[in-house]
């Protein structure tokens, strides 16, 4: 069984980390049940260009990455996100980082190669900010 597999019979109950690259085109609804535990979400090497707008039920989350995926947008709803402060969509096609995609604990934001011109000025209001890739 694959990952994903696991996830959608519920055997992975109480996972901290899942690691999901096996060409999804969308957010599997079944991680949401790791809400009470997850805390670091791989999606990297998918076809994915959304994310959920509720992806703040994943309360424990700090850790997102996203590479490789078609995104051409940071998708705003990361920024709801309580716990989040490390975010990596490196080699996407994203050209527009909205202001209300950056959590205000956010300490890493990796957006290597990829087709942003300018940050919005509230990247300023991350005071935690460590590492700007």
């Amino acid at each position: 069984m694959n990952t994903l597999e696991l996830l959608e019979a519920g055997q992975l109950a109480g996972a901290t980390r899942l690691d999901l690259s096996c060409g999804l085109t969308e957010f599997p609804q079944a991680i949401f049940t790791l809400a009470d535990s997850l805390e670091v979400l791989n999606l990297s090497g998918n076809a994915l260009t959304r994310l959920p707008d509720d992806l703040h039920r994943l309360h424990k989350l700090k850790v997102l990455f996203c590479s490789d995926n078609p995104f051409t947008e940071l998708p705003a709803c990361i920024g709801r996100c309580p716990q989040l402060s490390m975010v990596g969509f490196k080699a996407n096609r994203i050209e527009h980082v909205p202001a209300e995609a950056l959590p205000a604990q956010l300490r890493w934001l990796i957006l290597t190669d990829n087709r942003i011109e300018h940050l919005p000025e509230a990247l300023g209001n991350c005071r935690q900010m460590q590492k700007l890739m």
